[in-house]
């Protein structure tokens, strides 16, 4: 990974690390990023631009790997972890547009091979 440019996803200042699950099991690395951030959409759009390497859910960048502007460069790892929450108010009085809403999300996200749903 020293060869390459990379781009990390950096909250608090220091990259996240990448934890994959490759053929022999969890590699977890320090990503040594020339490119930080905290802020989504910045990094998918340096990655889009050739500025370098990192990680995302492939249903996040899906239409960049469609489009030809972003290419699998580990596609033996996948990336664990992470959630995706749908917050409403109480779950007593949600309405059938918000069970709907949350019924469809579900199948979507299935249909796109994120587990534990």
């Amino acid at each position: 990974m020293a060869e390459h440019d990379l781009i990390a996803f950096a909250p608090g200042g220091a990259p996240e690390p990448w934890r994959l699950v490759g053929p022999e099991g969890l590699v977890q690395l320090e990503p040594r990023a020339w490119l930080g951030g905290n802020e989504f959409s910045l990094l998918v759009g340096a990655m889009v631009n050739g500025l370098g390497i990192g990680l995302g859910e492939l249903i996040t960048l899906e239409r960049h790997v469609k489009e030809r502007l972003l290419q699998r460069v580990l596609p033996d790892f996948t990336m664990h972890g992470g959630a995706l929450w749908a917050v409403y108010p109480s779950a007593r009085r949600v309405s059938p547009k918000v069970r709907g809403f949350i019924a469809l999300l579900k199948e979507h996200l299935r249909g796109a091979g994120w587990i534990n749903l």
